[in-house]
């Protein structure tokens, strides 16, 4: 992965247009791949249908990085023993920490600023969070820790987030306002910085 990666980086640095291919889905979050501005990562979806026993390849390109079970669809139409591919899906499921929000729950990652926070999907794309970010700036509390009227490290004042977007954030390519409660429930304001070339 690492010599990918590099070569990657090294395309991207002369400017110039390449595609590349690959089943390597922890490239995509890479910060070596993260932070270079001229790659974007896109995908075609595949799945496997058990009612009509066959794979469907979705041949439109879809933004971001292709789904990490590809090789474990492939592997159901060929019928592989069930328990094989539950321990397989177990496997993956831990190298890549991608859980879904009940077993997020189930596994009780909390924050470390509140630990009435659960720690499950990025509040912004819906990925595995894996940080946790201040709206006010923690370094904006006073000796007792709050910022105004609110202790800095309140609910209201946290988001869950993936690497991703947490980068963005402090890159200052997005900009968080905090909670706004809306006829959907409570919603969370975001809206991306564009960057002037001076």
């Amino acid at each position: 992965m690492a010599i990918v990666a590099s070569a990657i980086e090294k395309l991207a640095k002369t400017r110039c247009l390449f595609l590349f291919a690959t089943h390597l889905h922890q490239l995509a979050t890479m910060e070596e791949i993260t932070r270079l501005d001229n790659v974007v990562n896109m995908h075609l979806s595949v799945e496997y249908d058990e009612v009509s026993d066959k794979l469907l390849f979705n041949r439109v390109l879809q933004e971001g990085s292709g789904s990490s079970i590809y090789g474990l669809e492939f592997a159901k139409s060929l019928h592989m023993d069930s328990e094989f591919l539950e321990h397989a899906n177990a496997i993956r499921k831990r190298l890549a920490n991608d859980y879904d929000v009940l077993e997020l729950l189930v596994k009780k990652k909390k924050s470390k600023y509140n630990k009435e926070l659960y720690i499950t999907k990025c509040i912004i794309c819906g990925a595995v969070a894996e940080d946790v970010h201040h709206i006010a700036q923690k370094s904006l509390a006073d000796s007792a820790g709050f910022i105004g009227h609110f202790h800095k490290d309140n609910k209201h004042n946290l988001v869950p987030l993936c690497k991703e977007h947490h980068k963005q954030i402090h890159d200052g390519k997005l900009h968080v306002s905090g909670f706004v409660m809306t006829t959907k429930g409570l919603e969370l304001q975001f809206e991306e910085q564009l960057k002037r070339d001076e």
